[in-house]
């Protein structure tokens, strides 16, 4: 019989048949391997007990085919030691938590980590509901029962936990319906995310500044698609011309820059984009463009434009800031009629009006000094 034991086990089936045969205590049932006629390697469960064959010791062995049962239970235990290195290696935390009693039967490393626990094992027995800040301890503890171990509902949950240094974390988590050793239980997958809620905070806090600060500055900040839609305009817009920020945004540069500024900014618009396109500088002079008001009156302001990029570092957006400069336009026309006025005069009298620097140097003559002296303004000048 020997020669059908897989070789692999013919020593454990030879000293086991002899040992019994000296009346040794040997375990009566035991599995190995043989090999059928067709080569192929099965298992047997074999139960022998001694007897007297014809006078003689002997062994009574009963075998039964335990193949499928081996091959299911290797792949069972094979499916417990994946599944098992998956559960122990999750960089997410896992718990589960009996639904009888609300306390943690099971937990990987990195729930024990998250926690600030030294090994999963103290977290057996633990209350999860202890680590959660008081104010929020029956919202979530009723948000649990319904989502993990009623409707099953497979919520995502966004909760603050203290862990056992006392560290306020936040963890998202989503808790389905299970069982654990034929009892109820939820199984819980847990994700620490203070880091990422920090951020959004922070991101949160900065937009408000600058919100803040754009909806309060003089000057009018502008956003627009590179259509030229608007996206945003800042509420100082009402000051300057007169309609609301809802109005400003249901209307087109048409209706709001007059027929030669719109040229002038669409022309400026389209160089900036196509040097854009090529690589080259796309932040083009400030210029003076005419705005229409609700009233109907116009305004004159100096406009900046530039480029909102994505992470690409491509332009998804262009921004610009408005400034009246109306006061400032009057104020050269001013000086510039004065200075033609006052040239008219200088030029036109028979005395000859004339200025030098410190050192002499002539630095004005007026045409008048000519009639005196023959020499032309350029002559003087150059003396």
């Amino acid at each position: 019989f020997i020669e059908f034991v897989h070789p692999d086990d013919r020593q454990m089936v030879s000293e086991r048949y002899l040992r019994r045969m000296k009346g040794e205590d040997v375990p009566s049932g035991y599995s190995f391997r043989v090999i059928d006629k067709q080569g192929d390697i099965r298992w047997v469960q074999m139960n022998a007990l001694t007897a007297i064959w014809q006078g003689a010791p002997a062994v009574v062995c009963f075998l039964t085919d335990v193949t499928e049962r081996r091959m299911a239970e290797n792949r069972l235990k094979q499916s417990e030691a994946e599944y098992r290195n998956l559960f122990e290696n999750s960089q997410d935390g896992v718990e589960v938590i009996d639904a009888e009693t609300g306390r943690i039967i099971l937990a990987n490393q990195a729930a024990a980590n998250m926690f600030g626990f030294d090994s999963p094992g103290e977290m057996v027995g633990v209350d999860p509901i202890e680590y959660i800040p008081s104010e929020d301890r029956e919202r979530v503890a009723g948000m649990m029962l319904e989502y993990m171990l009623e409707k099953d509902l497979h919520n995502l949950m966004e909760i603050r936990a203290r862990t056992k240094d006392g560290r306020l974390i936040w963890v998202s988590a989503i808790g389905v319906k299970t069982e654990y050793q034929g009892r109820l239980a939820g199984l819980v997958s847990l994700r620490d995310i203070t880091e990422q809620k920090e951020t959004e905070e922070a991101l949160r806090q900065r937009e408000r500044h600058y919100r803040l600060l754009a909806d309060n500055v003089s000057d009018v900040i502008w956003v627009t698609d590179l259509d030229m839609n608007p996206v945003y305009v800042s509420p100082s817009v009402t000051r300057l011309i007169g309609y609301n920020v809802n109005e400003v945004m249901s209307r087109t540069l048409a209706d709001i820059l007059s027929p030669s500024s719109l040229r002038l900014a669409q022309a400026a618009f389209l160089r900036a984009l196509n040097l854009e396109r090529g690589g080259g500088s796309s932040q083009p002079p400030p210029m003076e463009v005419e705005l229409v008001r609700k009233d109907g009156s116009t305004v004159w302001v100096e406009s900046t434009l530039s480029f909102i990029r994505d992470a690409d570092g491509l332009p998804v957006e262009v921004m610009g800031v408005l400034r009246d400069v109306s006061e400032r336009r009057n104020a050269n026309a001013v000086i510039r009629d004065s200075e033609r006025r006052y040239r008219l005069l200088a030029e036109n009298i028979s005395d000859v009006i004339w200025v030098t620097d410190m050192n002499l140097k002539p630095t004005y003559f007026s045409p008048s000094v000519t009639r005196l002296t023959g020499y032309s303004v350029e002559e003087v000048m150059a003396g």
